[in-house]
C-alpha cells in the first residue's frame, strides 16, 4: 500500500530556499530601505528569514505626510466643487436621463389702453433645443444626430446666420461646460418645425412651443412699454427658482420690466418618466398654464400719437431731443408720455442685431426715456414754487410789488431780467404772467433790506411739490431731480453759498435738476388746489377672461401741499399768463387754460431748453401738460407751440 503524503506541506518546503526570491539585498540598495533577520524566533536549523521592513528618517517622512496632505486637499476641493458648486448642473444631467420636461410657455400678459386697444399682443413661435445628457454617448451617432437635425432646416435665418448649420450644431455641443438645456435656435419657421416634429427619432432634440411679442405701436410707445431681452447665463441661478428657463425672456424695459411678475403668468410643465431608449412610461407631475395678467393703462393711446408727432415737429427745429407728459391731475394717471428721439420695441423681440448695435451706437441715446430718467433746469417754470413759498411764510401777499428797472445789482456783480429796461411795478400776478426775475430775487434771496425766503426755506417748499425725489411712478429709471443745498456746495465745490446761488435758484437756474414728470405733477398740485398724487400708468390689470383682478386707486402723496388760499393766489397767476402774459396765444384754444413759460440756460454755448407746463379747462381741469424741447431757445417759441395745437386737438375731437 502506498503511503500518501499528508496535505500540509511542511515549514520547510514551503519555505525552500530555492523558491523564495531574496528581495532584501536589492531593496537595500534603496536609499531609507534595508532588511534585517528577525530575532529571537525558533526556526529550524539551516532556515534564516528575512524581512523587509521600513526605516524613514525625517526628511522622508514629511516629504510623506505633505504628499498625502496635498493629495487630500485636491480631493477635498474637487468634491466641494462637484457638490456645492456643479450639483445643481450634475444633477440636471442625472434627472434628464430619466426623466422628461415638456413645457408650454404660457402667454405672457396683454396690455392695453384707456380705450381698451390693444398695444401689445401673442403670437406663437417654435424654439429648437438640445438636452445634452439625452444625446448618444458615441461621437459618430452623435453627429450622424445632428446631421439629420440639419438636413431638416428648411432655412438658416434664425440660426445667427451660420452658413453651415451641422458644423454649427456640433460646435455648439462641443462646449466645456454644457448647461442642462442648449437652445440652438430661439425661433424656426413653422416648416422646419413641423418636419422635426415628425420625426420619431431623434433623442436629444426638442421643439418647444412659445410666445413671440408683438408691439403695435412700438416706435409710438417704446420709452412706455418697454422690450424684452433673452436671460443671460449669470441670471439664470437667481431666476431659476422663479420659473425662468435656458432661452426665456424677460422684461427689460418699460411696463414690461415693472410688471415682470405678474405679466409672465405660470407655464405648463409636464414631466415623464423614461427609459434607456427615451421611451416615455408614465407622468411623474404635470403642472397647469396661467396666462400672465393683462394691464390696461390709463394711456390715451390718441393723444399720444399727437403729441409725438407735434413735439417731433419742435425737435427737429432744435436740437432733436425732447419730453412731453399729460396727466390727468385729479388722480395722477399718465395720459401721455414722450420722450424723443423714441426706438421700436419690435427691434428686440425680432432679435434685429444691427437695428439694436444702432439704436446703441446713437449719440442721442434713443433708449434713454428724457420723461422720467432726463433731469434738466427748470428756468420759470420753477417760479410759481418761490411764490408759493413766500406766500406761506408771509413774506409777501399776493398786492405786495417790487419796482423792475431791468434787474439788480449786487456789489460787482449784476442780476438782469429778461427785458432790459425793465416790467415796472410788479405784484405776484404779473411777476409769473410776465416771468419777471427781479421780483424773484427779491422774495428769494432778499434785497437790501428786505429778507427773502433763503435756499434752506426754498428746498422746503419745493420738496413737499415732490422735487428732489422719485415721485414712485411705475416706470424704471425715475430719476430724483436734485435739489443744491449749501452742505452739498460746501463738499462738492469747495465754496460758500451765496446770495447770488439763492437768486439762481429763485428763477430756476444754477444746479436746481427736475425731470419732465416732476414738472407736470407740481403743477398739477397748482391745477387741482394742493393735492400732490403719485403718477401712474396702469390702471386695471385683468385676467385671461378679461375679468378685473385690481383697480389702481390714486395715491395721494400730499393732502394740501399748502394752504389753498396761497395755492389759490398762483393759480390765478398761471391763468394771467395766458389773459396778458407770456402764454396769450392760448387764448385761441375751444376752453379757457391757465400756464407757465419757461426758458432755461444750459452754459457754454448751447442754446437755452424751451419749457411750457399748463392745464386746461382753467376751473375744472382734466388735462396737465408739460413739454420741454431742449435747447428749444425760448418756452414760448418752442414749447408753447406744442401744448396749443396738442390742447386745440384735443378738446375739439
Amino acid at each position: 500500500m502506498t503511503k500518501h503524503k499528508p496535505k500540509n506541506k511542511s515549514w520547510q518546503e514551503r519555505f525552500d530556499a530555492s523558491h523564495v526570491f531574496d528581495i532584501g539585498s536589492s531593496l537595500s540598495k534603496i536609499p531609507g530601505f534595508a532588511y534585517r533577520q528577525r530575532e529571537g524566533e525558533d526556526f529550524p536549523a539551516g532556515f534564516e528569514e528575512r524581512r523587509i521592513g521600513l526605516w524613514l528618517d525625517k526628511k522622508y517622512l514629511n516629504l510623506l505626510i505633505t504628499l498625502f496632505v496635498l493629495i487630500g486637499v485636491i480631493l477635498a476641493g474637487r468634491v466641494i466643487y462637484l457638490q456645492a458648486l456643479r450639483g445643481d448642473h450634475y444633477k440636471a444631467l442625472a434627472e434628464g436621463n430619466r426623466t422628461k420636461t415638456e413645457r408650454t410657455v404660457a402667454p405672457r400678459g396683454l396690455i392695453y389702453d384707456s380705450a381698451l386697444d390693444l398695444l401689445v399682443k401673442n403670437y406663437p413661435i417654435f424654439s429648437l433645443k438640445i438636452i445634452p445628457a439625452s444625446l448618444p454617448r458615441l461621437t459618430s451617432e452623435k453627429n450622424e444626430l445632428l446631421a439629420k437635425v440639419a438636413s431638416l432646416v428648411k432655412s438658416d435665418s434664425h440660426f445667427k446666420g451660420q452658413p453651415n448649420i451641422y458644423q454649427y450644431l456640433v460646435d455648439l455641443v462641443k462646449q466645456e461646460e454644457l448647461p442642462p438645456v442648449l437652445v440652438v435656435a430661439p425661433e424656426i419657421d413653422f416648416e422646419t418645425a413641423l418636419a422635426i416634429k415628425l420625426e420619431s427619432d431623434l433623442p436629444g432634440i426638442r421643439l418647444e412651443q412659445g410666445i413671440k411679442r408683438k408691439y403695435l405701436e412700438g416706435a409710438t410707445l417704446g420709452h412706455i412699454l418697454g422690450y424684452l431681452g433673452e436671460i443671460r447665463p449669470d441670471e439664470l441661478k437667481d431666476l431659476n427658482d422663479q420659473g425662468y428657463y435656458f432661452g426665456d425672456s424677460i422684461g427689460r424695459a418699460g411696463l414690461e420690466a415693472e410688471y415682470e411678475d405678474i405679466l409672465k403668468g405660470q407655464d405648463e410643465l409636464v414631466s415623464t418618466e423614461v427609459n434607456i431608449k427615451g421611451e416615455e412610461q408614465k407622468i411623474v407631475s404635470k403642472e397647469k398654464v396661467k396666462p400672465g395678467t393683462n394691464l390696461v393703462l390709463a394711456l390715451d393711446l390718441e393723444l399720444q400719437k399727437k403729441l409725438t408727432q407735434s413735439l417731433a415737429k419742435q425737435v427737429k427745429a432744435a436740437s432733436g431731443k425732447g419730453a412731453a407728459v399729460a396727466l390727468n391731475p385729479q388722480t395722477g394717471e399718465i395720459l401721455a408720455m414722450v420722450s424723443l428721439p423714441s426706438y421700436d420695441s419690435n427691434i428686440f423681440d425680432n432679435r434685429d442685431n444691427a437695428a439694436i448695435t444702432k439704436v446703441l451706437q446713437d449719440p442721442d441715446q434713443p433708449l434713454f426715456n428724457r420723461a422720467v430718467t432726463g433731469t434738466y433746469p427748470p428756468g420759470s417754470t420753477f417760479k410759481p414754487v418761490v411764490a408759493a413759498a413766500a406766500l406761506a411764510e408771509d413774506i409777501v401777499t399776493p398786492q405786495t410789488s417790487f419796482m423792475s428797472t431791468g434787474g439788480l445789482t449786487l456789489g460787482s456783480w449784476f442780476f438782469p431780467d429778461w427785458k432790459a429796461e425793465g416790467h415796472g411795478r410788479t405784484n405776484l400776478y404779473k411777476a409769473i404772467a410776465e416771468s419777471v426775475n427781479t421780483y424773484f430775487y427779491y422774495i428769494g434771496g432778499g434785497f437790501e433790506d428786505f429778507t427773502g425766503l433763503g435756499v434752506d426755506r426754498i428746498n422746503k417748499y419745493a420738496r413737499r411739490f415732490g422735487l428732489d425725489s422719485p415721485l414712485g411712478v411705475d416706470l424704471p429709471g425715475e430719476s430724483a431731480g436734485f435739489l443744491p443745498t449749501r452742505s452739498w456746495k460746501e463738499k462738492n465745490k469747495q465754496e460758500s453759498w451765496y446770495v447770488g446761488d439763492t437768486y439762481h435758484l429763485s428763477i430756476g437756474q444754477g444746479d436746481l435738476l427736475v425731470t419732465p414728470l416732476q414738472l407736470a405733477s407740481m403743477t398739477s398740485v397748482f391745477a387741482n388746489g394742493g393735492k400732490l398724487f403719485q403718477p401712474h400708468l396702469v390702471k386695471l390689470t385683468t385676467d385671461e377672461s378679461n375679468e378685473i383682478i385690481r383697480t389702481v386707486e390714486p395715491v395721494v402723496l400730499n393732502e394740501q401741499v399748502l394752504d389753498p388760499g396761497n395755492i389759490e393766489a398762483v393759480r390765478r397767476a398761471y391763468r394771467e399768463a395766458v389773459l396778458s402774459g407770456s402764454a396769450i396765444s392760448l387764448q385761441i384754444l375751444p376752453v379757457t387754460s391757465a400756464g407757465k413759460t419757461g426758458t432755461a440756460q444750459v452754459g457754454g454755448d448751447q442754446p437755452p431748453h424751451g419749457w411750457f407746463t399748463g392745464w386746461a379747462p382753467y376751473d375744472q381741469p382734466e388735462i396737465v401738460l408739460t413739454v420741454l424741447v431742449e435747447n428749444g431757445v425760448g418756452g414760448n417759441t418752442s414749447a408753447l407751440p406744442v401744448f396749443r395745437e396738442v390742447l386745440q386737438w384735443y378738446f375739439s375731437r
